[in-house]
């Protein structure tokens, strides 16, 4: 039983749905815009920034794949996914960069040696997502959309960007 403080309001107007969604689009504006100042000024190039940016694009795919096959909705919490992972995906990137820059070496060397630290941050994270992919944990299924469409982005924007980026 809910506490009697909590309303539950199952039919939006049309107002508050368009409100609702003009706020969405306005925290994905910017916090991308934020990502892309932060990556061109930390590596004092637009044009490094725009390259790095560019793997923010990837986890798009694999989370609407992911939210396909396992049957989840486009909602809020697989938007709050979104938003989420937004940070996460530049990751591989800006290690890749980095190791470019520290070795000035082989850029598929430098993708090899990175491959380790991706894909143990990438394992981690799923195994950890894993309880609420399942429906595990109780009530888990408020959370289910949101982690499936982690999963999914986080797969494939680690693995299009060390694949792409090179």
């Amino acid at each position: 039983s809910l506490p009697n403080t909590v309303i539950l309001q199952e039919n939006e107007n049309e107002s508050e749905k368009s409100e609702s969604l003009n706020e969405i689009i306005l925290s994905f504006i910017l916090s991308y815009i934020l990502l892309f100042l932060f990556l061109s000024g930390q590596f004092e190039s637009f044009r490094i920034g725009m390259i790095l940016f560019l793997s923010v694009p990837l986890l798009f795919i694999g989370s609407f794949i992911s939210l396909f096959l396992l049957g989840e909705s486009l909602n809020i919490g697989s938007v709050l996914g979104f938003l989420l992972l937004s940070g996460t995906a530049v990751d591989g990137a800006v290690l890749y960069y980095e190791e470019i820059q520290r070795t000035e070496g082989d850029r598929l060397r430098c993708a090899a040696d990175v491959f380790r630290s991706v894909f143990i941050n990438l394992l981690t994270t799923l195994c950890g997502l894993s309880p609420v992919i399942l429906n595990i944990l109780p009530s888990s299924e408020w959370n289910r959309s949101l982690a499936c469409a982690v999963f999914g982005g986080l797969i494939s924007s680690a693995g299009l960007t060390l694949i792409l980026l090179p």
